[in-house]
């Protein structure tokens, strides 16, 4: 069995992986090596891959090197992508990590892969299996946090599903502002890489990607952990 960990900027991922499927997968705001120990006891995964983007993860890896073969994702983890963005030391490894998970469900189609979070990235491969880079725009947390903290009146709002275009007042004026606004960059995104790539198959993952899944008109595919299953894919690679 695999383990992969995400250790992203707001929650720390997990799932346990039998080959390719699935078995387990859970997220913590605060995460604990003891619940490592105690995963490691129900699912006695041998391996293990670690993408870490802000966390202190000394203790962990300390762990996971006593008692898995274990990889930490790094730039220069080999990928079974080629990639061909010009500063790849600079490049997220979520956003790696993310695009070979989306490779891995659609082999050899044009792939664009959106993942909404605390940014919200648009990653895209050919058909040819190489990743070519895409975009980075901020999400709907930093938006609703950047109104208020950069104005003098404007209150801090969070997302809220609405059904309206015009607001009434400053609070739903906000959340058409934002959402909608979100929601039409996205969909506008999305339009332009299907005049260039009509064959595209678009991928929505993230925390807010399950929230955006009825303001975007495209047809897409929704797939949660697609930055777990893309890291579990590199330490099958590497194994």
């Amino acid at each position: 069995m695999n383990l992969a960990i995400d250790i992203g900027n707001q929650y720390t991922k997990l799932a346990i992986y039998k080959g390719e499927e699935m078995l387990h997968s859970t997220a913590y705001k605060k995460f604990k090596l003891q619940y490592l120990i105690d995963l490691h006891k129900e699912y006695p995964f041998s391996n293990a891959i670690l993408s870490d983007v802000s966390g202190d993860v000394v203790k962990t890896e300390a762990w996971l090197k006593e008692h898995t073969h274990y990889i930490r994702m790094s730039h220069s983890t080999p990928i079974p992508l080629e990639n061909k963005y010009h500063t790849p030391n600079t490049l997220g490894l979520d956003r790696i990590a993310a695009s070979v998970g989306a490779w891995a469900m659609y082999p050899g189609k044009p792939l664009l892969v959106i993942d909404a979070g605390t940014c919200i990235t648009y990653e895209f491969v050919d058909a040819a299996g190489q990743y070519m880079g895409g975009g980075i725009s901020p999400g709907l947390r930093v938006r609703f946090k950047s109104l208020h903290r950069y104005t003098g009146k404007l209150p801090r709002l969070k997302k809220a599903d609405i059904d309206y275009l015009i607001g009434v007042d400053t609070e739903t004026s906000i959340l058409s502002g934002v959402i909608n606004g979100t929601a039409a960059e996205i969909n506008g995104i999305v339009d332009r890489y299907c005049v260039e790539f009509p064959d595209l198959q678009v991928l929505l993952t993230g925390g807010d990607g399950k929230f955006f899944e009825t303001y975007i008109k495209s047809d897409i595919f929704a797939v949660p952990d697609l930055v777990l299953k893309g890291l579990n894919k590199i330490l099958i690679h590497n194994l």
